[in-house]
């Protein structure tokens, strides 16, 4: 069972002569956790958050990240920002998480997509 929290929040150009508005989220965050009802000994899962910030339709940034509440910690970080032009996208950032092995593991990779 699963119960996430979104909390968009809109925003709109200003429309000229025989133009239309456009319409996009500003910020849009989303925090979730789920809980398992099958008698577990741990019944809470990661606790899940989702940040984006929209600011204009070209530049954005982006946040998420997994905490155990189980006393494991922070499990999970990643960030980017993200530029979008008619022909292409691109996002830069760092990446965090302990599932990778411990030869990496705490350090930062930066990626492009």
């Amino acid at each position: 069972m699963s119960f996430p929290r979104p909390g968009p929040a809109a925003s709109r150009t200003v429309a000229g002569p025989d133009q239309q508005l456009i319409r996009w989220e500003i910020v849009h965050f989303t925090l979730s956790q789920t809980f398992k009802m099958d008698g577990a000994d741990e019944p809470f899962k990661d606790l899940y958050g989702d940040l984006t910030v929209s600011p204009n339709q070209r530049i954005g940034f982006h946040a998420d990240a997994r905490y155990n509440v189980y006393d494991l910690g922070l499990r999970e970080a990643n960030a980017d920002i993200r530029l979008t032009c008619p022909r292409f996208s691109a996002a830069v950032g760092p990446a965090s998480t302990s599932r990778v092995p411990a030869a990496i593991s705490g350090r930062n990779r930066w990626y492009w997509c």
